[in-house]
Order: structure tokens, then sequence, then C-alpha cells
């Protein structure tokens, strides 16, 4: 049986880790990255004295109810209000990134980013203090032309009030000490580290640092390690002094918020601030025009083969680049992308992927394919080539066309109906040039035509525009032309866009709202259904979909074969193709998602009310009439093994395997069992595609079953819809549940080398005896909270903040509600020299707590944070969804989940030590896992 909590949590620190190396999370899938403008701020005004009253802001335009403003220091400030949210999110962009990085420079706009959460004279416990008034939801993250800074927590004027007081303050005041330095650029190293591990990543950075000669688009965001490590402070400062000013920043506010109050609290807190006398000077640096075919050959360890290749392409706001977006989607969609029919369905790759860099500068078009080692890569090289190269001649077709522009479509409206994608992806077009583009790119998608897609694949998908090969002169080079960034002030001067999305109710997030406004009801097969109607922005939907099948006996040694049914899911049914399925996702304006795994089948469903019902029959006819063609399961068995290979030599695979053995210590022929990744490999080669159709025909079925449904619908229309579509569906063989009881388990350490890995992954953890429901369990919960299930927790503050030693940490508590088999575990992430000082603080750390408790400050500080998380948490459909989901299987009512958080805000100092005292957490019990290049750790001391 597969155990995902481990694995969860470790993305989760990874995920939560501040400044990670990559645009802002999400955006919509096919929006372009992260792009940043040149440092021109919108109308311009001079600065006034602190102690007049700033002028009142100056309004832009509005676009689709989106409106922007510039304060008198040349701020620029984007509004987008929306009563229905029940959340607020504030995200200030810098356009400065690692494209304005000198000599010596690189990483340091990365590293900086870091720097602004290490606090000011004003706030000098950041952490702590954003935490009490915000939650957890706090990060930034770093790219080639910009760097964000984002709050995300529940709609109060007084929550908001602080958070733009924090931003006003760190864009001026922010610490950039030497001694906090000194930790830091530690940690940014793991962080280059971490990234060192992944082959993909640095052969991305190999090809664009060969394609890209004298542009910094060709230097990887995170730096080179010696300017990582011996960047002075002042000159740090001197950085953070030039570019973090009012007009090189664009905020933009979303959420529930009075438009006018909030832009009059903007005005108060920012408008005063200074701009600095020295103008930031423009960059200029203009990448030539490639004269030839160019080579990249990375060697090192890893398990899985790589071709990839970059073409120069086009700025995000050149017209042109929305056909590159689409030459991407032709070449490499599922399952009708030319390289996908090329060379995954014959078997001679595993996996193709296209995306388009569209940035504020000419960007560039990446293609990939991965090959299972083994096979000779040079045949996938030519005919990936071949195969793009010749888009030009063969033109694409209205159709290939039409279903990219379907894809973004729907991506598009399903961004629309939630405002934390929404700002996420006005931010990266503000970094492009202006937010505006966002609507625009939009529009250029729509009027796309095969023709101006095949022009563009004709002037840039070319041998000597292309990094991947030998160099081959040619007396007559065919050369791509030279493009520039167009005029942006000019494109968008008088663009309008299209009427508003439409907004949603008020609707009031707590627990007692949610419950009076849900109706509960079962059909006589056995499915409970629970629905929550409310007008939302878009007429957004978000359901959930859960089947219960199986028993212990029946599930021997079927995971290998139900991680290949979840992928064969979606890809045919007795009415439709794999392709028909995705065209009809995309018709329907719809996102579905599938996990199958340990006796439950779970939809996830994002849509919008006049697609709800048809959307519910197609997820339907996936899980009742799947037809697991054959053709496609070869092809998702090989993407399969390809990502299990490629896991056989990371620490963190490693390590959260070493772990989940031990903490469910099952034998071979049990239920309950937990594979190797070898085990895993050749259990996966033998499973047949018969074997996904005896488990789908004998243990499937709706009758232990809940369907939740959130948003703008009809409930007696969805009743009778999930009626009719799975009612008369029952599984030929009943349900029963595979139980997790306690079980004692033997402390150990577990050492698992994994050469050439730069970044050691540690677990730490043991078993407890507990249930969701025992009268200790809010106390112990907290107890783990203050440990390391927040970000300014005491792990992080010790192995991150103080010592500087690890880039990602946590730990985590995972209670059930019907088996008492809880599990306690520690996650982190160094360097492998650090491993063990790590590992050591990590225990200091859990017996310090054992020891001496919890201090009432503390606790209240560690209240205010849980609160302002789990309301945080309530304001997001799809979570609410999982919570009355589990809440119907139990038969539980969400007032459980109110009376727990009522206990955890009554708890004292001392009822946390009463119930640490009783040996629920012991680090002498600890199994102990660490994985890296162990030996070249030893060999460095």
């Amino acid at each position: 049986m597969r155990n995902t909590s481990l694995a969860l949590l470790v993305a989760a620190a990874l995920g939560c880790a501040r400044a990670p190396n990559a645009p802002a999370p999400a955006a919509p899938p096919s929006a372009p990255a992260a792009a940043a403008a040149t440092a021109v701020a919108a109308t311009p005004a001079p600065a006034q004295p602190a102690a007049e009253a700033p002028r009142p802001p100056v309004k832009v335009s509005t676009v689709e109810g989106v409106s922007e403003y510039v304060l008198q220091n040349g701020m620029r400030v984007v509004l987008l209000p929306d009563p229905s949210q029940s959340i607020i999110i504030t995200d200030i962009v810098y356009l400065v990134g690692s494209r304005h990085e000198g000599y010596g420079e690189t990483g340091m706009a990365h590293l900086l980013e870091h720097m602004l959460f290490k606090g000011s004279p004003k706030f000098p416990d950041f952490d702590a203090m954003v935490r009490q008034k915000l939650g957890d939801v706090s990060n930034a993250s770093t790219w080639f032309d910009r760097t964000n800074y984002f709050f995300r927590f529940p709609a109060e004027e007084e929550r908001l009030a602080f958070a733009l007081d924090v931003e006003s303050d760190r864009m001026l005041n922010a610490n950039i000490a030497a001694q906090d330095l000194a930790k830091e650029f530690s940690v940014v190293r793991n962080e280059f580290e971490t990234d060192e591990n992944d082959p993909s990543g640095i052969l991305t950075e190999r090809m664009l640092s060969t394609a890209f000669l004298w542009h910094n688009y060709g230097k990887s965001t995170i730096g080179s390690r010696a300017d990582i490590e011996r960047v002075p402070a002042d000159r740090l400062k001197r950085f953070y002094k030039k570019y973090y000013r009012p007009e090189n920043a664009v905020l933009i506010i979303g959420g529930k918020f009075d438009a006018d109050k909030t832009l009059a609290l903007v005005n108060d807190k920012f408008a005063r601030l200074p701009n600095p006398k020295d103008k930031i000077e423009p960059t200029y640096t203009i990448e030539p025009v490639q004269d030839g075919e160019r080579s990249v050959v990375l060697r090192r360890v890893g398990d899985v083969q790589i071709v990839g290749v970059v073409y120069h392409t086009v700025a995000y706001s050149d017209e042109r680049s929305v056909a590159a977006e689409a030459i991407a989607h032709i070449l490499a969609d599922e399952p009708e992308g030319r390289l996908y029919k090329a060379l995954v369905k014959p078997g001679l790759a595993s996996r193709v992927s296209a995306s388009a860099q569209n940035w504020n500068e000419p960007g560039w078009l990446e293609i990939s394919a991965e090959v299972p080692k083994g096979k000779s890569i040079e045949p996938v090289r030519d005919k990936l080539l071949q195969v793009t190269e010749d888009l030009a001649k063969t033109k694409p077709t209205e159709k290939e066309v039409a279903a990219f522009q379907a894809r973004a479509a729907k991506n598009f409206d399903l961004a629309q109906t939630q405002i934390v994608p929404m700002v996420f992806a006005l931010q990266e077009a503000a970094a492009a040039g202006d937010w505006r583009l966002y609507f625009l790119r939009r529009d250029r998608i729509a009027k796309l035509t095969p023709a101006a897609v095949a022009s563009v694949a004709a002037t840039f998908l070319k041998k000597d525009n292309r990094t991947v090969g030998l160099f081959i002169p040619t007396p007559a080079p065919d050369r791509s032309p030279l493009t520039e960034r167009p005029d942006v002030t000019a494109l968008v001067k008088d663009y309008q866009g299209r009427a508003g999305v439409q907004l949603g109710e008020e609707f009031s997030p707590t627990l007692d709202n949610i419950d009076k406004h849900t109706t509960r009801d079962a059909l006589p097969s056995g499915l409970k259904l629970a629905l929550l109607p409310k007008k939302t922005r878009g007429d957004a939907v978000a359901a959930r979909v859960t089947l219960h099948f199986g028993n212990e006996k029946d599930l021997v040694g079927t995971d290998d074969a139900l991680e290949l049914l979840n992928l064969m899911l979606l890809r045919g049914t007795k009415k439709h193709t794999y392709e028909q399925l995705k065209q009809e996702m995309d018709k329907l304006r719809a996102r579905i998602n599938t996990f199958v795994a340990n006796g439950d089948a779970n939809v996830v469903i994002a849509t919008t009310k006049e697609n709800l019902i048809p959307v519910l029959g197609l997820v339907a006819e996936v899980l009742r009439t799947p037809t697991f063609p054959a053709d496609q399961f070869e092809i998702a068995k090989k993407e399969h093994l390809t990502e299990l290979e490629s896991q056989l030599s990371e620490p963190q695979a490693r390590a959260i395997e070493q772990m989940q053995r031990r903490l469910a210590p099952y034998p071979k022929g049990d239920v309950r069992y937990q594979e190797t990744l070898e085990e895993q490999i050749a259990g996966t080669k033998a499973v047949k595609v018969d074997d996904l159709k005896r488990l789908h025909a004998t243990l499937w079925g709706a009758s232990v079953a809940e369907v939740v449904v959130i948003g703008a619908f009809e409930p007696g229309a969805v009743k009778d819809a999930v009626a009719i579509r799975f009612g008369d569906w029952k599984g030929a063989k009943p349900y029963k549940r595979i139980q997790m009881p306690y079980q004692e388990i033997k402390a150990e350490a577990v050492k698992f080398d994994t050469p050439d890995k730069e970044g050691a992954v540690l677990t730490l953890g043991h078993t407890v005896k507990m249930k969701d429901s025992d009268s200790d369990y809010p106390a112990l919960f907290m107890a783990n909270f203050i440990l390391g299930g927040a970000f300014d927790s005491r792990i992080t503050e010790r192995v991150r903040q103080k010592e500087g030693w690890a880039y990602g940490s946590g730990s985590a508590l995972r209670v059930d509600a019907i088996d008492d088999g809880a599990q306690f575990f520690v996650f982190a992430l160094s360097a492998p020299q650090n491993a063990e000082k790590v590992r050591k603080a990590i225990v200091e750390e859990i017996d310090r707590l054992l020891k001496d408790g919890v201090g009432a400050d503390e606790l209240a500080k560690a209240k205010l944070a849980y609160k302002a998380n789990f309301d945080g948490q309530l304001a997001q459909d799809p979570v609410v969804a999982s919570m009355l989901s589990k809440s119907l299987y139990l038969g539980r009512p969400l007032d459980f989940q109110k009376q727990l958080n009522e206990k955890i805000a009554k708890l004292t100092p001392d009822d946390i030590k009463r119930v640490l005292d009783k040996g629920y957490i012991q680090s002498s019990k600890l199994v102990q896992v660490t994985a890296g290049d162990l030996k070249k750790a030893a060999e460095q001391k």
C-alpha cells in the first residue's frame, strides 16, 4: 500500500520554503512563465516631502474589473476587488531579477529576496509577527525579470493594513546585515545544491548559457556558487537600494476588500516613500542573431536520458508569442502532439514536453524528450529535430490550432474564477511590460490562425537558430531575424478588453456558515451527497467525487496496477478516445484530476455553472466505462517506469521510501506492505492491461461513495444528475476499509548513499498511538505545530534561521479518525556535510520541547497563526470540498472540527506539558534516515 503522507510533508516543506528559484505558483498552466519589465513607471511623479499629505492616486485604466492606479511617487497599484472570495492576497512585484545582475552579482536578486524575510527595525521578529497576524501563506520568488512577495490571508481590514504596513516598511528599511547574510547564504547554497540534483534543470541551464552568449537570460537565477558565498553585505545592500523603490514596484491586491478604503490605505502607506535620486539604468543588451547550431553535453549521475533543444523566439508582448505557445502545444500535447506520436507512441521516448518561454525581452522555445536508460539517444534527437523543424513545411492544421485555443481558453476562464491565480497571472504580465498584456494575450490566442503559427515556425525553427547539435559551417546561412521588445506603452494605451468577469456573492467562510448552507443527502445506492450552492466569481464550481473499493484480501499486491489504472482513467472510454476526452474537457471549461490509491478513487473537478451537469456526465463516463486502450497502456507504463527510474538516485525519494517502510513495517504479502523503488519498478513491468480491467470490473462501484459540489449551481439539477449517473452503480464485491492500527517500532539509524547528489534529505519519525478524537490530541497537535508545523517553528528557526544549515524543514503529526496508528515525523533538506549537524539539532529541539514545554507567549502566537491558517483554508472551495467529503464518509458533522478548534484555543502551557509528559513523542524512539552523497561528505571532513 502506498503511504503518501510523508511525501506530501516533504513537498509541502519544499513548497513553503522561502525563495523558490522559479515563477510564483498557481499561474494558469498555459500562461507564459515569469517575465519583468524595464524599470520605467507609468506617469511617474516626484516624491513629496514626508510632512505633506500625499496626493490622491491617479487612475490609469480599468479592464474587465481590474483597475490600475499610480501614486505620486510612481508606484503602480492594481486592484481586483471580489466580495465572493473571503480572502485577500497582496502581491508586490519589483521589476528586478537575474537579468539585472552584473559581474560578480549572479544570484544577488534571489539572495536579496531571502534577506527581506530577516526583518527590519520596525518588524525585528518578522516571521513570528507575520504568522500571528496573517498565518503561514507568506512567500516570495525570484525569476529572470522580477521578484515578488505575497501574503494570502482571511479577508479582514486589520490584516490587510498589517500586510501593507509590512510591505511598505521592507521596501526601504529591510535589515541587510552581514551576520544574517553569513547564515542565509548557506541556506541559498542548499537550494542551489537541490537544483543541482535535477539533470533536466541543469541541462536547460547549459542549453540557455550556450544559446545566450551575452544576454543574462543565459544565466541561472540561482546564481553561481562563488557569487552566492562571497557577495559582501554592503554590495547586496547597494543592489537593494537601487532597485527596491516605489517607481520600480507594482502592487497587486485581489480578494474581498473595499476598493476605495484600500486605495486610500495603500496611498497612506506607500505614497510618501521616496525614490532614490539616481535613476535606474535600463538594461540594453540584445542577444545577437545565432549563427549556427550549438551543442551541449551534460554528463552526470542519473537514471533517465534527456534530449533537449532551444530555439530563440520573441518577447511576451510580441504578437507572435502566442504562436510560439501554439507550437509547443502542437508538438507535445498528449495524445495528439506530433512529437508525442513520433516518439512516445512508438516507444522511442517515454515523455515529451515543450514550452514557449516568452519574457519581457525575446525568449525561447524549449523542447525535450526523456529516453529510458539503455536506449539509443541519437535517433530520438534526430527524430525530435526533424518533426519540430518540419512544422514549417507541413503546416499546422485548423484542428491543431483550435485544440490549443480551446485549452488556453479553458485555462483562462478557470483562472478567472479564482482570485489567487488571477493575481499571479497579472503579476507575470506586469513583469512582461504591463498587466493588460494578460488579457491581450487571450485575445491574440482567440484570433490565432494556422498561417500565423506556420509563419513563426518557418521564422524560428531553423537549424542555425537551435542549440542542440554540432556546429556545421555553411556558405549560405539561413538565419532568423533579430527581434526586439515592442513599445508596450503604445501597445496597451487604448486597450479596453472585454466585459469583466461576473463577481460572486459575499460568503463568510466559517464552519458554522458552511454547515448552515450545505445540504446533505444520500441515494438509495448508498452514495452520500453534500451540496453548497453560492454565487461565485465567474460562476465557478468546485466538485469532488470519491469512491471507496476493495478490501485487505482483494487489494493485496495491486499498488502498481492501481498507479497505472489512475494514469489510464482519462485515456479512453467507451464513448471517447484520449484525444476526444481532452477536447471535451477543454470545450466544457473543465479541469479534471484523478487520484487512485489504497482503495480510494478521488476525482477533483473545477468547472463553471453552465458546464457542471455535462462535466458530471463526463466524470461518470470516465469512472464507469474506461476502456484501457492497449496502446495508451504501454505509453502510460513507460512514462511511469521512467518516473520511477528517475528517482532511484534521488535522496528525497530514497529517504521517504526508507521511512515509510519503517513506519509501516508490514511483511510482503500484506496489503499494507511498503514497496521499495526497485520493487515498484519490477511490479510495474509485470502489470498487464487485463489486471486493470479486472480490478475495475470486480471492485469499483458507487455503493460507498461521496459527491461534494460547491459553487454556482442548481441543487435539484445536480442531485438528479448524480442519481442518474451513479445511482445504479454497484461494485461486484463489498468494500471494507483497510485498517492501520498502532504498531510499536524500533529506533534505528539508516544511511542511504546517493552518489553525486549535492542535497541530502533527512527524515526522522516514529509511530504514535492516537486518534483525532482522543482527549490528548489538541495539545499534541499544537505541540507539533510549534515544533515544526509552521514556517517560523522551532526546528526551522534553529536549522535554517539561526544556523543556516537547511533549506526546507518541517514536522507533521498524521492522526486518523478511525485507526490509532498515528505517525510523527520530521523532514529537513541540507548539504550532505551538514546533515549530521542538522540531525543533532533537530533531536535537541525535540528534547527541549519535551523537557521545557512551551511558553505562554509562544503558545498565544501559535494559536493566532493556526487560526489564520485554518481560516485561510476555509476560503478555498477545493479544500472545503475535501473537508465535506471526509465528513460524509465518517458520518461526522463539521461541528467536530469546530469543537477541536475551540479546544486548541483554550490550551494552556500546562495542558501541553502534561500531554508531552505522557511520552507520545520520544527522541529515543526515532527512526532516523539520511540520504545523499554521504561518502563524498565524509571525505570532505
